[in-house]
């Protein structure tokens, strides 16, 4: 062997033993991680669903879906009563007449009737859910045997209601009846009703506020570009300036996005504490509450009142209540929308108190008989006919209803007693 010869290095040779160990633990080392990321995504599924099915139920998360087009958008958009506009679902066909009252198959001509009754509110005292023959408004139409005008539209708040009375100039009613379902008190602090509510469709609406002086102020329905309509879920902050159940604000909902396992968590409290209150607006009732909702419901209603009265009419609010309400009666618990009717009387604004003369009329039967289960628990036809029959009680012992029924109506009723 030549001098300074250096002998070529060799690769090392592992051991057969060592070279299986070292393959199944990075083996085992892939399968944990495919395992963990399987785990992550299926925890990950199962927080989106979670926080799509809180969402719905409204239980203290807002999940961002609105997908609707701009123009959809624009189309749909009401300038002054904003979403939904009268005069979109007027296009309906068969469904609203010429006056935009809903067809009142008892008399169905306006023009050739006169309406003595006419109603404002929203889908419970459209009527959601049952034909137009079954409609509270119409039933009632029939008992007092004169055109009642159903004005009502789903997803109305307070606000949007007593709005439509009052661009409604036509409306020459004796008695004109604001409807207050008791969720409505959400919606009269609300700009845009999909934080009430998940949907597809951009839901914005004006709302009122109390000036310092205790008045109401109109904050106009917001109408974003193009630009500010796609950021309006990014950054709802930014552009609506008086929603209370603003994402991260004092009404404790909270936004859901991905991570949807880390949104859970951070709105743990807030999802605790709507789904210990099942009725998350009845809150919304406590006179110091910081949405200022029951002064403001209260306003509203007033202000109904004197615009009524500008225009010789009558005005009545109408407290209707839910299915969870009704079993409050049922069980003789303290019902918290009673600091709104309490308020109203010591006003002397007119109201009626629904729930309970559905529980007088109801004599022990189970409530669960006046709503309806496939239409989102509205009230049933049978709901719709008992409030048509409370109503029509409680008017015909008004001692100026008697001045609202036609000519014809008092004429036939002197015959009789005669």
């Amino acid at each position: 062997m030549p001098p300074n010869h250096v002998p070529p290095t060799r690769a090392p040779v592992f051991e057969p033993d060592s070279a299986r160990r070292l393959i199944t633990k990075t083996k085992h080392r892939l399968y944990t991680l495919v395992l963990l990321i399987v785990a992550l995504g299926l925890m990950e599924l199962g927080a989106y669903l979670v926080a799509q099915k809180l969402a719905k139920n409204g239980k203290g998360l807002y999940f961002p879906c609105i997908s609707e087009s701009y123009e959809d958008f624009l189309s749909r958009l009401h300038p002054g009563l904003g979403w939904p506009s009268p005069d979109f679902i007027s296009k309906r066909p068969g469904y609203f007449d010429e006056v935009g009252s809903r067809v009142v198959p008892e008399f169905p001509d306006p023009l050739r009737h006169s309406p003595c009754v006419s109603l404002y509110g929203d889908s419970y005292t459209e009527g959601f859910g049952v034909s137009h023959e079954e409609a509270w408004g119409n039933v009632l139409a029939r008992l007092l045997n004169c055109r009642v005008a159903n004005f009502g539209i789903s997803g109305y708040g307070s606000d949007q209601a007593y709005l439509r009375y009052q661009q409604n100039r036509a409306d020459r009613a004796n008695i004109t009846i604001l409807s207050h379902f008791t969720q409505n008190i959400a919606r009269n602090v609300n700009q845009l009703r999909n934080f009430l509510g998940p949907s597809a469709q951009c839901q914005l609406k004006p709302r009122f506020i109390l000036d310092p002086s205790g008045r109401l102020d109109l904050v106009p329905v917001f109408s974003p570009s193009r630009e500010a309509y796609q950021n309006l879920e990014k950054d709802p902050g930014r552009y609506l300036k008086h929603e209370f159940f603003l994402p991260g604000g004092p009404s404790g909902l909270r936004m859901a996005s991905f991570p949807y396992l880390l949104s859970l968590l951070r709105a743990a409290p807030a999802i605790a504490r709507f789904l210990s209150n099942p009725a998350y607006w009845r809150e919304l009732y406590e006179p110091d509450h910081p949405s200022q909702a029951l002064p403001l419901t209260l306003a509203i209603m007033k202000q109904f009142r004197e615009e009524a009265r500008a225009r010789g009419q009558q005005a009545i609010i109408f407290i209707l209540p839910s299915r969870g309400d009704m079993k409050l009666h049922l069980t003789g618990e303290p019902r918290y929308y009673q600091s709104l009717i309490a308020a109203l009387r010591q006003e002397n604004v007119e109201v009626l108190d629904i729930g309970e003369r559905f529980s007088q009329a109801l004599g022990g039967q189970n409530p669960a008989v006046l709503f309806d289960p496939e239409s989102n628990y509205h009230y049933s036809a049978y709901g719709n006919k008992v409030l048509a029959e409370i109503a029509a009680d409680y008017l015909q012992k008004r001692t100026a209803f008697s001045d609202c029924r036609p000519f014809s109506s008092r004429l036939r009723k002197l015959f009789q007693v005669l």
